[in-house]
């Protein structure tokens, strides 16, 4: 998740509401294992499954379907953001969205998914709580509802998977335990998010090529490193007028975002829509021919049908790898491992061009397709969290790859 909005509410609760559900095979279910070392499928901003498909949605939705058909596509951990609205009560946001599906209906809709399948031990993460009073009205809701729930962190020093499910038993049958403590600065409740804004599915060849970019050509593969080389030799070839670095720059000014690595989660919708809009906008202006011209000689792409998209695959597993190699925290908190494309504001203009979306991103990169081949090639040791983008897009796959990459790893 990009950067919740601090210092919106003065209480700080650990909110274990994360949109991520935590499904755990039998094989790893066992005394010994901790908590912060069992595999979790975790959907990224669950709630905005619930959003419909409009301009800001399409930047702002990364799920088909709310909490329940999330589940019922493998998640086992959920990130939940509530916000306490002034008109429509407890309900759910994206950043600067508001996502209005009442709290207590969603709640209820895990509650009865857990019934039916007692097996599966679920993680909700509670966090970025927007509005006066926000976490008090969630943690009492939740309280309500009959949902067990850690709110000091430090409780999870030492909490194996067993303790962790023992926590977590509704009286109605099922496993929900929401964590509704602290959040590190770009996790969810208790957890270590390791947020990089700059693992994005699109972007510019030439931020690549700055000594100070984490994403310096220097360190990627030989082969994204030729795509870079060879992608920044045709930008430079290129005259003004044929570069698209002042057009975006417009989009930007026209929805009076400075930075163009700003996190879209942190933009409000209006200016979600006037980036979409604009993008959108130059995509008709000019033909498919001068278009492709355009974009060709200075971005990359993720999507499996374009030649640039090894840049953007380079950088996601080159970060994945980096988070695997971490050492398990000794204080128990999670791990979360972001397995999905970012977005800042310019990427939104840069999809809206191909009219994508954050859920298109996904499909069209097969970027959960990749991981589960990633996993099932025991490419890492542990993951705790795997937090993923349209988790009906190969999620059960995925959930499998995860609970057979633990399995092998007690082995």
């Amino acid at each position: 998740p990009g950067p919740p909005r601090r210092g919106s509410h003065p209480m700080k609760v650990w909110c274990v509401l994360t949109t991520a559900s935590l499904v755990v095979s039998a094989a790893a279910r066992s005394g010994s294992v901790l908590l912060n070392e069992a595999p979790f499928l975790m959907t990224h901003d669950a709630a905005s499954g619930y959003l419909g498909h409009g301009l800001v949605d399409a930047w702002t939705r990364t799920q088909e379907g709310g909490f329940k058909e999330q589940l019922s596509c493998g998640a086992r951990a959920l990130d939940a953001r509530p916000k306490l609205d002034v008109d429509l009560g407890l309900v759910w946001h994206h950043g600067g969205v508001t996502i209005p599906m009442p709290f207590n209906d969603s709640i209820a809709d895990v509650i009865e998914w857990c019934a039916g399948h007692p097996e599966d031990l679920v993680l909700l993460a509670v966090w970025d709580c927007v509005g006066d009073g926000c976490m008090h009205a969630a943690t009492a809701a939740l309280a309500a509802l009959g949902v067990p729930m850690v709110s000091d962190c430090s409780d999870l020093r030492g909490m194996t998977l067993e303790q962790a499910e023992t926590a977590a038993q509704l009286n109605g049958g099922g496993k929900l335990l929401a964590l509704v403590g602290d959040t590190n600065p770009d996790g969810v409740a208790c957890a270590y998010g390791n947020y990089n804004v700059s693992v994005t599915c699109s972007g510019f060849v030439e931020d690549l090529l700055l000594p100070s970019s984490s994403n310096s050509s220097q360190s990627l593969p030989s082969s994204a490193a030729a795509a870079v080389a060879a992608a920044a030799a045709a930008a430079a070839a290129a005259p003004q007028e044929g570069r698209l670095v002042p057009l975006l720059e417009q989009c930007l000014r026209e929805a009076r975002v400075a930075d163009p690595s700003t996190p879209a989660a942190t933009l409000t919708g209006l200016q979600l829509e006037a980036l979409t809009a604009c993008g959108e906008g130059l995509r008709q202006s000019y033909d498919g021919e001068m278009l492709r011209g355009l974009r060709d000689r200075t971005t990359y792409r993720c999507y499996q049908s374009d030649p640039s998209h090894t840049i953007p695959f380079s950088t996601m597993f080159s970060y994945l790898d980096a988070v695997a190699a971490q050492a398990l925290p000794e204080d128990g908190q999670l791990v979360q491992m972001q397995a999905l494309w970012q977005e800042t504001a310019v990427t939104v203009v840069l999809g809206s061009l191909e009219l994508s979306s954050l859920v298109r991103d996904e499909r069209r990169s097969d970027l959960n397709a990749a991981i589960v081949s990633a996993l099932q090639q025991g490419r890492w040791g542990w993951v705790n969290l795997l937090e993923v983008n349209n988790v009906c897009h190969n999620g059960p796959a995925l959930l499998r790859a995860l609970q057979g990459a633990a399995s092998h790893e007690e082995r």
